[in-house]
């Protein structure tokens, strides 16, 4: 009796099951409209005159998997002709379409709008950065990394745009803080220039010395934030390959695709800070010990 049953029980989820994935998957019309998306995607970032030569070949590239898709789904259909058949056969001859549906369009997309927020994000880090720039801090090394960044920022190069404009940030931090240790110094030694002149020379060697040690600490305070910031990135980076992994593998909330596109970005991520962290880390001990 309970063989009989469990007979039954097959037999019915082997109907529904039909069902149940023509109800998931992915029709014409989202690909369709997945397609439009990507179009004004692109229109609103041209109006913005941001770059949009990857956003167009990807588009592009998900044109042409929704004829294949299409094709593909007309050589799978029970409903089609013949005729509709053969016509779609011979379409898609030297194309390796037995995986590809509708779904991969909308993968397509979805790489464009990770694409489209990784550049916004790239130009608000840039925009944050020029606010704390005075026209006073743009000397020939500033200008070297803002040309720089904006050419890797036209060219769609959106990690370096991001790598190049912490370099930026740092930058602009250490000359301010040694601008800020300057105009100290020169008001400190005017003052004793001013009150006490018959100790200039005095005053001249102890003014080198403390900008001397000065030089010293805030690098050392640069290297240490640095430090930080990386393992807070790196912290991140890991939670975000484990979420990723569980939203493909225990949810199925992704494709196969997005998930391979998600963990290679945090991948050379982590890779190149695993890569400087101990170059970082090696120039502070060297500080360090020298201040022993």
């Amino acid at each position: 009796m309970r063989n009989k049953l469990k007979i039954v029980i097959i037999l019915v989820i082997l109907m529904l099951l039909p069902t149940i994935i023509a109800q998931e998957q992915v029709t014409e019309q989202q690909a369709l409209d997945s397609i439009a998306k990507g179009n004004l995607i692109i229109e609103k970032n041209k109006e913005l005159k941001f770059p949009t030569t990857r956003m167009e070949d990807i588009l592009i590239e998900a044109q042409r998997i929704l004829k294949i898709a299409k094709n593909a789904e007309i050589v799978r259909s029970s409903e089609a002709s013949p005729q509709q058949k053969r016509r779609a056969i011979e379409e898609l001859k030297l194309i390796s379409w037995k995986e590809i549906t509708y779904q991969d369009v909308l993968d397509q997309i979805i790489l464009m709008e990770e694409m489209e927020e990784k550049m916004l994000f790239s130009n608000d880090n840039i925009e944050a950065n020029l606010i704390h720039l005075s026209p006073g801090d743009q000397d020939s090394e500033v200008n070297t990394l803002l040309e720089q960044i904006n050419m890797a920022f036209e060219e769609e190069r959106f990690e370096d745009v991001d790598l190049l404009t912490n370099d930026l940030r740092d930058l602009n931090e250490q000359k301010r803080a040694e601008q800020s240790t300057i105009n100290t110094l020169q008001k400190n030694a005017k003052n004793m220039f001013q009150r006490y002149w018959f100790f200039i020379i005095a005053s001249l060697i102890i003014v080198g010395l403390a900008g001397f040690f000065s030089q010293k600490q805030v690098k050392k305070k640069l290297l240490k934030n640095k430090l930080t910031r990386m393992k807070t990135e790196q912290d991140v980076l890991i939670d975000l390959i484990k979420k990723t992994q569980t939203d493909r593998f225990k949810h199925n909330k992704i494709s196969g695709l997005v998930y391979n596109i998600r963990i290679k970005k945090y991948q050379e991520k982590l890779d190149q800070i695993k890569e400087n962290l101990p170059v970082i880390e090696s120039k502070l001990k060297k500080r360090l010990r020298k201040e022993k």
